[in-house]
């Protein structure tokens, strides 16, 4: 049986050495300091704490694409230890980097780059799911283009986010609907699917954010209903502001999503280079279904 490796970079919810055959390359942090760019790689020169650590003491951080000589050293390791080297970068949505790693990666013939939608901790589910096709002897580049065609359209999540002055600075809103947003004490909804991050729907009443998130799962997953949920994500910095109320929404979020025992629950932030730009006040919710009981018919 050939021997395959799985590589992702830090927009996924995984880290080095947490799975076997499985590599992670960071996406770089930046910050300036007295006029001067610092570049931090993420997971390596720093971590999620010291990153939201920097928030709240007010520093503007932004994020950029892996350093080409990290992903060659790696990838000239990896192309003579391995027969199969798959590479799943973060989403084409939020960032050039699937671009940047097809080009950098195209004159290794044992190399392959695909292209996905998900991050954070459905890229960890994707992970799992690929790691039991590997168990099965199943994990080639085929099964894997086949995997990621069939589950684009299974897995959606809503970011909520209360507080709008990181996204006025990540460039997500401008200043003035940051400062209405502010004034009216507007609760944002993002999405996140297939399409990449829209700005679904906003509210006052944090009452109203669990079944907004609903709404938001139907819009993105074909014949989405609750029932045929088979994951779920649950996602808080850690580390909020008071004021903003997001162990009061998590517990919402909870309570309207009270899944089956079967049902796999995950907790926990998503990752670093997201979180430069929503800021540390956020409640996440994510989802997946199995695509055969969506009965999708997508290409």
């Amino acid at each position: 049986m050939a021997r395959t490796c799985l590589v992702f970079d830090t927009a996924a919810n995984i880290s080095n050495n947490q799975f076997d055959d499985v590599y992670v390359i960071p996406l770089l942090i930046t910050e300036v300091i007295d006029g001067k760019i610092k570049t931090y790689r993420d997971g390596v020169d720093i971590d999620g704490k010291t990153c939201l650590e920097k928030l709240i003491a007010g520093q503007c951080l932004k994020t950029a694409q892996s350093i080409p000589k990290d992903v060659v050293d790696l990838m000239d390791k990896l192309s003579v230890e391995y027969d199969e080297v798959f590479f799943i970068p973060c989403p084409l949505q939020i960032s050039n980097q699937y671009n940047s790693m097809k080009l950098i990666c195209a004159d290794y013939k044992n190399v392959h780059v695909f292209k996905q939608n998900m991050l954070a901790n459905f890229t960890l589910w994707t992970l799992e799911d690929l790691l039991d096709l590997n168990k099965k002897g199943k994990l080639t580049a085929d099964y894997i283009q086949k995997y990621l065609d069939e589950t684009q359209f299974a897995k959606a999540g809503v970011l909520n986010v209360p507080d709008f002055r990181y996204l006025k600075r990540g460039g997500r809103v401008s200043a003035f609907k940051a400062a209405m947003g502010s004034l009216l004490k507007f609760k944002v909804s993002i999405s996140y699917a297939d399409s990449g991050l829209v700005m679904f729907d906003k509210t006052t009443n944090i009452k109203k954010i669990p079944a907004i998130c609903e709404e938001s799962f139907k819009a993105a997953i074909p014949n989405f209903s609750m029932s045929k949920i088979n994951r779920i994500w649950f996602g808080t910095s850690g580390i909020s502001d008071e004021k903003f109320k997001i162990d009061e929404i998590m517990a919402l979020m909870k309570k309207y999503f009270k899944v089956d025992k079967k049902v796999k629950v995950y907790e926990g932030p998503i990752t670093s280079v997201i979180t430069a730009h929503t800021g540390p006040n956020y409640v996440i919710v994510g989802v997946g279904c199995d695509p055969k009981v969506l009965k999708i018919n997508k290409k």
